[in-house]
C-alpha cells in the first residue's frame, strides 16, 4: 500500500462530539455523513469555513468520536464546539478507496506494512475528507492521518549502540472481537489506534479472534499503577463499568497488593502496587 509522510506543523482543530455510538463498518457511511450534516449545520452561522472535514477516531484522553474543520489558532470557537491541538509531529498518510466496509482491509495492510515506525497512541489520529468520498453512494477516497514515532538515535544504531526496544503489544485470542473490544474499551478503559491495538497507559493488547484454548494460568498478563492507592482507584472505577473480577483486591505479601480481572474467554489481567511505594513517594 502506497502512502506518503508529512510533517507540516501545528494546526487546531474546532469540533462536536458525534452524539450516537460507531454503528460498525457496514454503516459507517451513513452515520458519518449524517455527522459531517450535523457539522455544516452548526457552522453555518458560525462564520467559520473549512475544505476538508475530519473524523477523530483516537484521542487520548478518549473523549468519544468527534468531527471537525481546521480553524486558526485562538479562533473564538461557536458554542458547543471544542478545540483539538495537533502538535507538530511526523504523520504517515494512507488513502482509502472505496466503500467503508473494506476499511478494516485498509487498516491491515498498513499495520502489515509497518514501514519501521510504530504508531503513536498517546497523540490523535484521523480521517481527511477533501470532498472526494461520496457517502449516500458509499464510495470514493479519503485520506487516514497515523503519527508516528521518531526518534533519530533509533533510526541510526550504527551511530548510537545503545538501541531503545519498547514492548509490543500482548496477544490475546477473543471468540468474539468486536464484543472483547466493546468491553475492553467500555469497560476496561482501553482506547483503540489505527492498528488495532488498545491501549491503557503502557499496556498494549492486540485482540485475535479464534478458537480460544483455556490456559490455567493465574494471569495472562500483569499491569502495575504508581502505588497502592492509585489500584483502589482502578479497582472501583472497573468494578463500577461491571468488569468480571476474578479476584478481589489482597496482599500476596506483605508489600505487594493486587487484583485481577478477566474478560468473556477467561483472559485475566492483573494489577498490582507496591503498598510501601505511595509512602516513599510521599515523603520525598
Amino acid at each position: 500500500m502506497g502512502f506518503q509522510t508529512m510533517q507540516r506543523g501545528s494546526f487546531v482543530l474546532a469540533g462536536i462530539h458525534v452524539e450516537s455510538e460507531f454503528p460498525g463498518w457496514n454503516r459507517k457511511s451513513e452515520w458519518l455523513g449524517e455527522a459531517f450534516r450535523q457539522l455544516d449545520q452548526r457552522l453555518a452561522d458560525s462564520g467559520i469555513q473549512g475544505e476538508s472535514k475530519y473524523f477523530i477516531y483516537h484521542i487520548v484522553p478518549w473523549e468519544g468520536f468527534i468531527v471537525g474543520v481546521e480553524v486558526e489558532e485562538g479562533a473564538e470557537l461557536p458554542p458547543g464546539f471544542i478545540a483539538i491541538p495537533i502538535p507538530d509531529v511526523k504523520y504517515r498518510i494512507h488513502a482509502h478507496r472505496g466503500p467503508m466496509n473494506e476499511q478494516p482491509q485498509t487498516f491491515d495492510s498498513i499495520c502489515a506494512s509497518g514501514h519501521g515506525e510504530p504508531p503513536d497512541g498517546e497523540l490523535t489520529h484521523f480521517e481527511k475528507y477533501d470532498g472526494l468520498f461520496d457517502f449516500e453512494q458509499d464510495r470514493g477516497s479519503f485520506d487516514i492521518w497515523i503519527p508516528v514515532k521518531t526518534d533519530e538515535a533509533e533510526r541510526h544504531p550504527s551511530d548510537h549502540p545503545d538501541i531503545s526496544i519498547t514492548a509490543g503489544p500482548k496477544l490475546v485470542a477473543v471468540t468474539d472481537k468486536e464484543r472483547s473490544e466493546n468491553y475492553y474499551i467500555d469497560v476496561l478503559g482501553f482506547t483503540k489506534d489505527g492498528c488495532g491495538e488498545l491501549h491503557r497507559g503502557e499496556l498494549k493488547l492486540l485482540l485475535d479472534e479464534g478458537p480460544v484454548s483455556p490456559i490455567e494460568t493465574a494471569w495472562h498478563c500483569y499491569a502495575y499503577t504508581r502505588d497502592d492507592l492509585q489500584l483502589d482507584i482502578l479497582y472501583e472505577e472497573l468494578l463500577s463499568k461491571g468488569a468480571f473480577v476474578s479476584q478481589e483486591p489482597h496482599m500476596t505479601s506483605e508489600t505487594w497488593k493486587e487484583f485481577i480481572v478477566q474478560d468473556y474467554d477467561g483472559n485475566k489481567i492483573a494489577f498490582g502496587a507496591n503498598v510501601e511505594q505511595r509512602v516513599t513517594l510521599g515523603g520525598s
